[in-house]
């Protein structure tokens, strides 16, 4: 997430992980941590386990060499504190870290959590402060938080279909060149992969909160209904054009066949709807005959519609007027 300050702060991105994790004293099962989404799921624990009373969860907090180097040479150490925060029961623990050992750039520690403490998610925050215009005790770098669930399992963003859902930081994905040409655009569809993937950008402030569960605010439901249906429809459309440009052109009198993969799942989902009544065979021609020339703007329109059908635009339509209170007939 990027914020703007009045004064100097640290450009680079700081690297914040857990690690040996202890639930009353024992490692958890495997399976638990979601690197991806910055997530611990304890709600997955066995009943034996569920009664747990304590969570030891080790932290680490790293930020670029170099430029710890110079800040400790303009205005000394930085502090680093790990921020552990429960909505439900109001609790807030402040830990701050100790710098690794021969390093001048890593920082470790250790959280500890009562069970009775807490309920329904935690929250692990990791900030860097310093000095920054002559004032201490300033905010320098944040780092993307960790969630703990200890009695419902993550939600999944609420977008279905043959694609892969991740959460990434758009501007720091390295090995994602495609991201980083798009630091501020809330989605990317990539295609290329054997699956395709549909990255959801974490660097924008809210977006990650406002699609993990259905907000509990008027607006706020609003919002997330609009949003989780544009990108459904843009990714099912993209999926389809996708699909169809893989369908190759018969020779003669032959049959077009299935293209191999997701993309002949798609046309599969697809096809009985946009062509209703006809065969598979048949509508593949009909594709490859409509995806060019005027006959494309049809099938864009019917793909529209029949996407819209199959991922139930017009309910979360209904749904986001009843939470901005607005009528759906246009009555005033």
């Amino acid at each position: 997430m990027n914020r703007f300050f009045p004064y100097k702060v640290l450009f680079n991105d700081i690297q914040f992980s857990v690690e040996n994790i202890l639930i009353d004293g024992h490692p958890p099962p495997d399976g638990i941590v979601e690197q991806v989404g910055r997530t611990v799921d304890l709600s997955t624990l066995d009943e034996k386990r569920k009664g747990w009373r304590k969570l030891r969860v080790g932290v680490e907090v790293q930020a670029d060499e170099s430029e710890i180097a110079q800040l400790v040479e303009e205005s000394g150490e930085p502090t680093v504190t790990v921020v552990v925060f429960c909505r439900s029961t109001n609790l807030r623990q402040a830990i701050q870290l100790q710098l690794v050992r021969d390093t001048a750039y890593r920082w470790a520690g250790v959280v500890e959590v009562d069970r009775a403490n807490a309920a329904g998610r935690l929250e692990i925050r990791a900030v860097v402060s310093g000095v920054a215009a002559k004032r201490a005790h300033r905010v320098l770098k944040s780092a993307q938080p960790w969630v703990v669930y200890l009695e419902h399992p993550p939600p999944r963003p609420a977008i279905d279909g043959p694609i892969d859902v991740q959460w990434k930081s758009f501007p720091a994905a390295k090995d994602l060149p495609g991201l980083r040409s798009y630091p501020t655009e809330p989605f990317y569809a990539d295609l290329d992969a054997p699956v395709p993937v549909l990255y959801l950008n974490r660097d924008i402030d809210g977006f990650y909160e406002l699609l993990q569960d259905v907000p509990s605010t008027r607006p706020e439901r609003a919002v997330y209904h609009t949003e989780r249906i544009g990108i459904a429809s843009s990714v099912w459309m993209a999926l389809l054009n996708a699909s169809a440009a893989a369908v190759e052109a018969p020779d003669g009198d032959e049959d077009p066949s299935l293209p191999a993969g997701w993309r002949g799942g798609v046309l599969k989902a697809m096809l009985p709807r946009v062509y209703p009544g006809s065969s598979m065979p048949e509508a593949l021609r009909r594709i490859v005959a409509d995806r060019v020339g005027p006959e494309s703007r049809g099938l864009q329109s019917r793909a529209q519609t029949e996407i819209g059908k199959m991922i139930k635009a017009a309910s979360a339509l209904r749904k986001s007027l009843d939470s901005l209170q607005l009528p759906a007939g246009g009555e005033q």
